[in-house]
């Protein structure tokens, strides 16, 4: 049996052009996850690690609490992905991670099979991730 995840965003320009888009993505199975990102203790960085599986995946969304320090904006959560058994680089991730159709995830690696996230602040930030997977070939 398929499940159908809908989704919708708009970003609108202040005082300029809006973009929105909305649809549909026909999925057979999904996976919803919630993990914490602890705060930086003394000199360590907050790390969490999230084993997924993007095989056959055609929806990723990638969601935390916060992404910027809001005492000081230029401390932000980070990223890094492994795929193909090699880790990524870490990158800062700025808003919500939003990959819609087999090919963009895989613009991450084919496929993911861990998402590292550190979080430098003094502060947990909690990480929800949604991955709905095509079973069939």
């Amino acid at each position: 049996m398929s499940e159908q995840c809908n989704w919708k965003f708009n970003v609108q320009v202040v005082g300029g052009p809006m973009i929105a888009a909305s649809g549909e993505q026909t999925v057979d199975a999904y996976s919803k996850s919630q993990v914490v990102v602890p705060a930086r203790t003394g000199s360590t960085d907050g790390q969490t690690e999230l084993t997924l599986d993007t095989t056959g995946a055609s929806i990723l969304i990638v969601r935390a609490s916060r992404y910027v320090d809001p005492d000081n904006p230029a401390t932000r959560l980070q990223y890094a992905v492994t795929a193909g058994g090699t880790a990524g680089t870490a990158v800062n991730l700025i808003g919500p991670l939003i990959l819609i159709g087999e090919d963009a995830i895989r613009l991450l690696g084919n496929p993911v099979e861990r998402l590292t996230f550190t979080n430098p602040t003094a502060s947990e930030i909690t990480i929800d991730t949604l991955v709905g997977v095509d079973a069939t070939p």
